[in-house]
């Protein structure tokens, strides 16, 4: 199985569908996993009858926005395999970490620069680098 770190980033992108041409050459499964943390949200006081949060528009779920990415990108992959869509609350580095304990291959994909490791990948890749209990690909950004 190929873990696979989604956030809706251009490098998470990319790091799916390297995910999903690897698991159309090689026959394996993916699973897609989306961290997100729960902040607490105010609530303002409002009359009886009305919204508390007025005329602002919905949030939009995880995992909503993460089912919309897979979708988007398996799109641009023939014969893509379906994808297991997993939305975690916590640390991103840590649930994929937890996640690549089940993994036969986890990708991740590179979003910072820089010299050293963690400026050049982002903190999440060298977590994963640092932690992972599987082989990690670290797909770089696509130059434009």
């Amino acid at each position: 199985m190929i873990v696979v770190g989604v956030d809706g980033s251009p490098a998470s992108r990319g790091a799916l569908r390297w995910a999903l041409d690897e698991a159309t050459r090689t026959g394996a499964s993916v699973e897609a996993v989306m961290a997100w943390s729960r902040e607490p949200e105010p609530v303002p006081a409002a009359s009886p009858g009305e919204h508390p949060h007025g005329d602002q528009p919905d949030r939009r779920h995880p995992a909503r926005e993460l089912h919309e990415i897979v979708e988007q990108v398996r799109a641009r992959v023939p014969r893509a395999p379906e994808v297991v869509e997993v939305t975690i609350v916590g640390d991103a580095g840590r649930a994929l970490t937890d996640a690549s304990r089940q993994a036969d291959l986890l990708v991740v994909g590179a979003t910072g620069r820089g010299a050293l490791v963690q400026a050049l990948l982002g903190d999440v890749p060298a977590t994963c680098l640092r932690h992972s209990a599987c082989p990690v690909v670290v797909v770089p950004p696509r130059r434009t």
